[in-house]
């Protein structure tokens, strides 16, 4: 752990939890770097924010103009001239005409809170409705909305009144096999809501149904055809309004403007906006038709750095850079290169048992793994247990980052929305070589050859018998209290590893190199095992690391370059059988020296 991360471990405090210990010092279009240099393809765009890229050339400008022109024009004391710019830029691309009154402030949460606020004064009712699964921020009051884990409300109680749960059309959510219809999960869904309009809060009380389209903490599952339409319906029946939570959703994610855009018959009363606004400024907001919005007293809207400058001028170049650069068309291509890619995955026969489902809409992409404690995902075969984890760490190895998303086996892939061609293959490259590395540690064996060895005593004091009769005495090495005169797991382990590791050796350059002399009988390799703590403190027990280090004078000696090495010894790695077995549960790091 770096300097600057253990001053982070000490001193940032633990409610913020993080996936990585990485101290990020730059960014760059599709990548992050970090302090020690290293470059990571960026798959979640800071969590759906920078969807032009880290540091968008026009973004960056137009910022940098606005910070030597006027940084704060606080809203309630008079126009600031970016703010009143960004609203004409959006004007033509909302979702309907009627969406014409806006009101800006700085987080996703606030803006939710917001259009709460504007719901109950405009009704005069105070319920709100949510669906399972859903986020909407981590304020107070929104805590109270959210409902796709627990830890975000966890300890506050108590939460908000007048917030009512129905479930979304996710069969999951129903209890139902991930096979069931559309038509069936919509018509279960709308009938659950029906039924708590009539038992838990009526439509009297009730002033607003609060909902993502494509729901994201809950495991980036678009809304099937029907539901949203049949809300609407329900809405207009019962005399509630709609609000669609575009938070993480507009800006292109989906390939529209804004994703109600996918359900043309759908027109939100409020449409709540954030994330991708302004490409990882502070800016959010909320739009809705002018009677609506007029119906709250001036004064009840507001906060010091709503609408900041600074933010809305990023936020006005954001939509100059959908206007002129082709990033709905570049969605779109993209999109179709990595749901190419999964659905080559799910058609291989192993790994595809253990995919669930691949969902989402542009390039808001959800990929639900088996579990083999999940009744509702039976899987025919072996299934890896905590699947979307090990991956998203694998694919961390190899220097791309993504996020897990929902209490199910989900991973959410998130890329910038103007990514290259040559980054995206890169991204399904590693992608793929991830799944396959955590499927492979699970695969069936048909048996070439069998063996058992009995351990006996204990680790300080006992002894292993092989079939063949060799006994073992066994030690703790001096490391661990004892007194290192005997074998101990840890070396007979880097014995087994790196003998399997040079046979791969062989039998690899055998492949790669048909009628090139074998390995000489030098070829060296050495195995170094280490057992110890989880250096970051949030794994118990004990963790293994190997290192391979592989000689490579030997492997000269037959004619191989320095690139020609490499190769033999990566693809070595990927046909050693040990290197499977512990592949997403052990660290191996391969050297050539």
């Amino acid at each position: 752990m770096s300097t600057l991360a253990q001053v982070g471990a000490k001193h940032v405090a633990k409610g913020v939890g993080r996936f990585t210990e990485l101290v990020m010092t730059e960014g760059k279009g599709s990548y992050v770097k970090t302090e020690c240099g290293r470059q990571i393809l960026d798959f979640t765009c800071g969590i759906g924010v920078t969807n032009l890229g880290h540091c968008h050339p026009g973004v960056t400008k137009a910022a940098q103009e606005q910070v030597g022109t006027l940084v704060h024009g606080q809203v309630n004391l008079g126009y600031n001239k970016p703010y009143l710019q960004l609203i004409e830029k959006l004007l033509p691309v909302m979702p309907h005409k009627s969406l014409d009154s806006f009101f800006f402030w700085n987080s996703g949460a606030e803006a939710v809170e917001a259009s709460i606020k504007l719901a109950r004064h405009a009704t005069g009712k105070q319920n709100v409705i949510v669906v399972q699964g859903s986020y909407h921020g981590r304020t107070f009051g929104t805590m109270a909305l959210t409902k796709s884990k627990t830890i975000y409300g966890a300890g506050y109680a108590p939460l908000m009144p007048g917030v009512f749960t129905t479930p979304y059309p996710y069969w999951h959510q129903l209890g139902l096999p991930h096979t069931t219809s559309n038509d069936e999960l919509v018509e279960n869904a709308l009938y659950r809501l029906e039924l708590l309009l009539k038992q838990e809060t009526a439509p009297r009380d009730t002033a607003a149904i609060l909902i993502e389209p494509v729901l994201g903490e809950g495991g980036y599952i678009p809304a099937p055809k029907g539901y949203l339409e049949g809300l609407r319906r329900i809405c207009d029946e019962n005399g509630l309004l709609l609000i669609i939570d575009e938070v993480q959703t507009g800006f292109g994610r989906t390939g529209k403007y804004f994703a109600i855009e996918h359900w043309p018959e759908v027109v939100p009363d409020v449409l709540v906006m954030a994330k991708g606004i302004a490409n990882g400024f502070p800016l959010s907001g909320i739009v809705s038709r002018k009677e609506l919005m007029d119906k709250q007293p001036a004064g009840s809207q507001g906060g010091t750095y709503g609408g900041n400058a600074v933010a809305c001028a990023a936020g006005g170049a954001v939509q100059d850079a959908f206007k002129n650069e082709g990033v709905l068309e570049n969605v779109a291509a993209r999109s179709e290169e990595l749901f190419g890619l999964f659905r080559e995955l799910q058609a291989d026969e192993t790994i595809g048992e253990c995919i669930a489902e691949v969902r989402g809409l542009g390039l808001m992409v959800g990929v639900e793994f088996k579990s083999p404690t999940d009744r509702y995902t039976p899987a025919k075969g072996k299934v890896p247990a905590k699947m979307a984890s090990r991956v998203q760490n694998k694919c961390l190895e190899k220097d791309l980052l993504v996020l897990t998303t929902s209490v199910y086996e989900t991973i959410r892939f998130i890329p910038p929305l103007n990514i290259s061609k040559e980054d995206m293959a890169k991204g399904c490259a590693i992608i793929r070589q991830a799944i396959v590395d955590v499927v492979r540690g699970i695969a069936s064996v048909s048996p070439l050859y069998t063996t058992t060895a009995t351990s006996s005593g204990s680790r300080a004091d006992g002894k292993a018998t092989t079939e063949s009769g060799l006994e073992l005495p066994m030690d703790l090495p001096k490391a661990l209290g004892g007194a290192g005169k005997k074998h101990n797991p840890e070396e007979l382990f880097g014995a087994a590893y790196g003998t399997c590791f040079l046979s791969a050796l062989g039998a690899t350059h055998g492949n790669l190199n048909k009628g090139s002399k074998p390995l000489p009988k030098s070829t060296k390799v050495d195995a170094v095992v280490t057992i110890g703590k989880d250096a970051e403190e949030k794994l118990p027990g004990f963790l293994l690391a190997v290192e391979l280090k592989v000689h490579a004078a030997p492997l000269k000696e037959v004619g191989l370059n320095d690139q020609q090495v490499k190769q033999l010894v990566d693809e070595a790695h990927k046909m050693c059988p040990y290197s499977r077995a512990v592949a997403g549960n052990v660290d191996v790091k391969l050297t050539i020296v």
